[in-house]
């Protein structure tokens, strides 16, 4: 006997292959060609892959050996410069090239973060910059007399948050007054983003390129409605809530924005709006009108000088200076220049002088201590990055914190429209530990404290709010899409037996209404104990639930008026309320911010080439590197979100 793989090559009984068997051995030849052509296409692919990996230890490796230490190079390397940050030197004109998105959460300490967050910036062409360095630094200059001038560029800068602006502007307001009005400070820029206008509104001197443009639109709030096309490809959404102006599920139910929530959200896009046009004629007094007038108005302005958006934004008092990028340089080089070469101005980046500043300050242990956390997006049981909302990372930076004995009371900076209901009941709770370690706690309301997010501000002994901030939002979902009528038309149908009408799941079939009505009740169950939580910590009723709760969002100011929020002000006056919390004077505690880093150990080395290099992976590299991320399936369970999707953009 012998199998038919020998007969292909060999036959037994003649001397002369057959001619099926030609046929046989040329399709072998076709497939054995493939086969080497894969392999070659794998082997080069995991190869540049392995070249890639090896290539950017190589480079870590040499930095840490040609370093005077391995923590000078690698700080080197996280600045972005090649000096080393022990040879800096100060400068008169501090020049800050914003280049990026502003960070309201900033990055961990620790050098590998910041390594981590420079490369991943290089890459990805957006660099994060953090809010709270800029403003520390401009207070530094104000009073720094080796400081003459401070330069910023917000050509590329990227602004997502009312409270960036409003940390911002104090900033400038602070740096103005510190310093006596003696020293530049000086806002440019090729074009004006609003969000980036609205921060640079406070600024001494505000230069823009002749051919820039201020863009001032407004405040938008508009979201997608699915009604007709899930009706058209014959899809049936399955929605349970519990709040009657849960704007979060009417995309799937309406073709439109309801009447209930359209006069709710313009009556927060107008009042959001009337803060930035205050803010602005705070700072420019000068202003000409309003900050965007109706369009008819602003059109006639436009017409009258020949559609000359610079020029038009000069006139009304926008800008003081039609200036270009390198007249400016110029301008400064006159006053400053450079020993190495006089046409450009002796100046500062940022990071250096930011480093320089640590060096010059002697760090002394603090008696007292303010620490500080962030709670930035959506709330989630998975832990995707350090940056991620999860009770994983919150839960590890209150472990931190609890271990040093400075600190006294937490400040919780929340900006999130909430997420996934039993996240964030594990963080309220984890939270709510703190209390009984004999810690104060608060909660700093940014641009957005809804839902779930709200859900964890319950924990808190007082809430401070932005001005910006919109609150609320206390109601319950969950939600899906049936796909059994589509299923049916095209012949797909679903049989066989179940032991319970719970244990079907419903792909070619509708929902069972036995399953809808469990999860009615759960829904149900979980906004009661969310009206419970808000009873129990703000003194409300639940039986007033339409005044404050049903889902309903809220401003700042009507947040207050109702009793959601204590006190209405800036993240200084947070913290500053804390410190009093805590039993202490003014000034008498300093604070620090607790996040997570990106590691201690090499792990970081994965998720930096995960998040930046994962589509040249191989995918056994790829499942091997995310593994440990992945949640098994015993750890998904079904999610109930609490959540306010729609934030006002700029």
């Amino acid at each position: 006997m012998f199998n038919r793989r020998n007969q292909e090559v060999f036959d037994l009984n003649q001397n002369t292959p057959s001619a099926p068997k030609k046929e046989h051995s040329f399709a072998r030849c076709i497939w054995h060609g493939l086969c080497a052509a894969g392999g070659i296409i794998t082997f080069i692919r995991n190869l540049v892959a392995n070249l890639l990996f090896l290539t950017i230890a190589l480079v870590l490796g040499l930095a840490w050996l040609l370093a005077d230490t391995a923590e000078e190079k690698i700080s080197s390397l996280a600045m972005g410069q090649d000096q080393d940050p022990a040879k800096i030197e100060s400068a008169p004109v501090l020049w800050l090239n914003l280049d990026g998105m502003l960070d309201d959460m900033p990055m961990a300490d620790d050098q590998i973060s910041k390594l981590y967050s420079q490369l991943s910036g290089s890459l990805n062409s957006v660099k994060r910059i953090s809010l709270q360095k800029l403003v520390r630094v401009l207070d530094q200059a104000s009073e720094d007399p080796e400081i003459k001038t401070v330069v910023a560029d917000l050509s590329n800068l990227q602004i997502q948050s009312m409270q960036a602006v409003y940390r911002l502007t104090k900033a400038c307001d602070d740096f103005k007054e510190k310093s006596g009005g003696k020293k530049d400070l000086i806002f440019f820029s090729d074009y004006f983003s609003q969000a980036a206008y609205l921060a640079a509104s406070h600024a001494g001197e505000i230069v823009l390129d002749p051919m820039g443009e201020v863009d001032l639109h407004g405040i938008s709030m508009n979201s997608l409605y699915f009604g007709k096309a899930l009706e058209r490809f014959k899809l049936t959404p399955y929605v349970f809530r519990a709040g009657t102006h849960k704007s979060a599920v009417e995309p799937l139910l309406r073709n439109d924005m309801s009447p209930e929530v359209k006069a709710e959200y313009a009556h927060l896009a107008n009042s959001l709006w009337d803060q930035a046009q205050n803010l602005v004629k705070a700072g420019r007094p000068m202003l000409k009108g309003d900050l965007l007038p109706n369009a008819e108005e602003y059109l006639k302005l436009l017409r009258q000088e020949h559609g000359d958006f610079a020029y038009t934004a000069l006139s009304r008092g926008l800008c003081d200076t039609l200036m270009t990028g390198d007249d400016l340089v110029a301008r400064f080089a006159a006053i400053y220049p450079d020993a190495k070469d006089p046409s450009v101005p002796k100046t500062i980046d940022l990071d250096a002088y930011s480093e320089l500043q640590k060096k010059k300050k002697a760090v002394n242990q603090p008696k007292a201590q303010i620490a500080v956390i962030y709670g930035i997006g959506e709330i989630s049981s998975f832990t995707e990055n350090r940056r991620s909302f999860s009770p994983d990372n919150i839960l590890a930076l209150l472990d931190n914190i609890t271990e040093d004995k400075h600190n006294k009371g937490v400040l919780f900076y929340l900006d999130s429209g909430g997420g996934e209901v039993m996240a964030s009941e594990e963080i309220r709770r984890a939270f709510m530990k703190l209390k009984q370690k004999g810690l104060k706690t608060a909660v700093y309301m940014a641009d957005m404290t809804a839902s779930g997010a709200y859900w964890i501000a319950t924990a808190a002994d007082k809430i401070y709010a932005s001005p910006s901030a919109l609150t609320g939002s206390i109601g319950v979902f969950a939600a899906t899409v049936g796909a059994d009528r589509l299923l049916n038309e095209y012949g797909v149908t679903q049989d066989g037996v179940n032991t319970s009408p719970f244990a079907q799941s419903a792909l070619a079939k509708p929902l069972p209404k036995e399953t809808s009505e469990l999860i009615s009740l759960q829904i149900s169950n979980t906004y009661d104990r969310f009206l419970s939580l808000v009873e129990k910590s703000r003194g409300l009723k639940a039986s007033d639930k339409e005044n404050f709760a049903e889902g309903r969002v809220f401003t700042a100011q009507d947040a207050k008026k109702i009793g959601l929020v204590d006190e209405i002000g800036s993240f200084q006056n947070a913290l500053d309320g804390l410190e009093a919390q805590c039993g202490l004077k003014k000034d008498e505690s300093v604070w620090k911010s607790y996040t997570v880093p990106v590691s201690s150990s090499l792990d970081w080395l994965p998720q930096f080439l995960l998040t930046n290099f994962q589509g040249y992976l191989p995918a056994a590299l790829k499942t091997a590197l995310f593994q440990s991320n992945k949640l098994s399936p015993s750890q998904r369970k079904s999610l109930i979100f609490a959540t306010e999707p729609l934030k006002p953009e700029l």
